[in-house]
């Protein structure tokens, strides 16, 4: 069977790396663009351009990585982290921690 050829055998993905796996499909899809599960995903995409220095936009990114997690890690604080740059609405330039109650997972978004 051709699905069944060694090159296509998957690992099983198992617990903190499932973990962290869910939340960065959560985090990295847009929310309502899969068919028939219109409610996985995130709003992140839409403050992509958003001036990262104001104080206000890292409260909103942060609401919207807590909202997208919520199912997965529930109890998860979560911390928006950006480094200056020369140019203030490069999305690439921010770190998102969620912190579980023995570990801390990093994102880039």
């Amino acid at each position: 069977d051709y699905a069944k050829r060694k090159h296509f055998s998957q690992k099983r993905i198992t617990g903190d790396d499932y973990i962290q796996q869910a939340i960065r499909l959560q985090l990295e899809t847009e929310i309502g663009t899969l068919r028939e599960n219109e409610t996985m995903g995130s709003d992140l995409y839409k403050y992509k351009h958003m001036f990262m220095n104001e104080r206000e936009v890292i409260n909103v990114i942060k609401e919207c990585v807590s909202k997208a997690i919520k199912d997965i890690a529930p109890d998860a604080e979560v911390n928006v982290h950006f480094r200056a740059t020369a140019y203030y609405d490069f999305f690439n330039a921010i770190k998102i921690s969620v912190i579980l109650s023995d570990k801390t997972l990093w994102f880039t978004i």
